[in-house]
């Protein structure tokens, strides 16, 4: 089968969505399926990944996730790019990736009359909320639910990452269900695995030896709750706490890094920057537990699945996405409370029987439930599904 994946995002930029994106990729190549992905000039190349890019603009260098009015402009490039592969790959499937891979497949499958399915993380109007571009029952929350209903109702079918998004876009937006379908996140669990602790790694950071380490791998955004996690902090040290955060991610490191100055606690956090996914795993295994402060209650939260198949325990938001993925292994804490997180940590780091005990149930759990061979069978059969229903000979008239 051959297909078509229009990724409006600068692929690969080592964050969340571009592993899913990249997990489904190479498990539904190795099934045998023919694979090319249309995406923004900014990216990094990845290997066995077959990647078209659009054409270079040079003043547009954003990498992080976001919304951004570039991207309208990119955006139509992008469907330029897609159209004209579709017309010399020729692909039995559109597989459009977030709300703008959606439009412009329902753009160019509409033109080519090739089965779209559309792969959301999300619902793009609650995402908007969460990065602040505008305030909820206003009038231009009005008109991007709109949006969002209109874009919804262009693919053959949609998949989501959990069963909440899937539940809200039939609830909220009124998409059928059987229009939808759920496609859990997964993790690499080859790339993704405990080893013995690096005691280099961790002298070359310049952490202390006799410190539990916290860490979090993930964009440093305000709805990703990185202020909060310093929050977090200052209550762990006035708990007098023996922790140490090791906080790995982009952008907004030097506005972080004042923060934590301003905070007073420079001397329990490490910020490390940008680093390959595919180094991501050293950086884990130093680690006692994984930490998350997401805000967003409708997007997915990959990062975790990473700490599970690392076997961390995980401290993390009492939200539904958060049960999804972890069920009674999570370590919860109220929602957007800082104290309440520093004393579930403290508990956590204070029990290293519990955490030895945790370990292994963690990494069987994200291997039975997270695993992307799983998860590609379930798209596959989708697909499979579209191109019958494509093919299914029209009834005969009626005499």
């Amino acid at each position: 089968m051959k297909i078509l994946f229009i990724t409006p995002t600068p692929f690969f930029s080592d964050r969340g969505c571009h592993t899913r994106i990249l997990g489904e990729y190479l498990s539904l190549t190795k099934y045998g399926h023919q694979i090319e992905l249309v995406t923004y000039h900014l990216g990094r190349d990845v290997e066995d990944v077959v990647i078209h890019r659009t054409i270079k603009i040079p003043w547009y260098r954003k990498v992080e996730a976001g919304p951004s009015y570039h991207k309208i402009y990119i955006d139509g490039l992008l469907c330029l790019k897609s159209l004209s592969r579709v017309i010399k790959f020729k692909p039995d499937i559109i597989h459009g990736h977030l709300h703008e891979g959606a439009l412009i497949g329902g753009v160019v499958g509409w033109l080519t009359r090739i089965p779209v399915i559309a792969d959301m993380q999300g619902s793009l109007y609650r995402e908007l909320i969460d990065h602040n571009f505008f305030k909820q029952n206003g009038l231009v929350s009005k008109i991007w639910k709109f949006i969002e209903n209109t874009i919804l109702k262009m693919p053959k079918f949609i998949i989501t990452s959990s069963e909440f998004t899937s539940n809200y876009f039939h609830d909220e937006h009124g998409v059928p269900l059987e229009k939808i379908e759920t496609v859990n996140d997964g993790t690499n669990a080859h790339l993704i695995h405990p080893t013995e602790k690096n005691e280099k790694l961790l002298v070359s950071l310049g952490i202390p030896k006799d410190k539990k380490i916290a860490i979090y791998v993930g964009v440093l955004t305000k709805y990703q709750g990185i202020g909060l996690m310093l929050e977090t902090l200052v209550h762990l040290k006035r708990m007098g706490s023996n922790i140490f955060f090791v906080i790995i991610g982009f952008p907004k490191i030097e506005y972080y890094e004042h923060m934590a100055r301003e905070m007073g606690i420079e001397d329990m956090i490490k910020f490390m920057g940008r680093i390959s996914y595919f180094d991501v795993n050293k950086y884990l295994n130093i680690a006692d537990i994984g930490i998350t402060a997401k805000l967003s209650k409708t997007e997915a939260n990959i990062k975790v699945l990473d700490y599970m198949a690392a076997g961390l325990p995980v401290v993390l938001f009492d939200t539904q996405i958060n049960h999804d993925l972890m069920g009674e292994l999570g370590t919860y804490c109220r929602y957007g409370d800082a104290e309440d997180m520093a004393i579930k940590i403290d508990f956590l780091i204070k029990n290293q029987q519990l955490i030895e005990e945790l370990r292994p149930k963690l990494r069987r759990h994200v291997i039975h439930h997270f695993s992307w061979e799983k998860e590609a069978r379930k798209i596959e059969n989708i697909y499979k599904r579209l191109i019958e229903r494509r093919h299914k000979p029209m009834p005969s008239p009626v005499p």
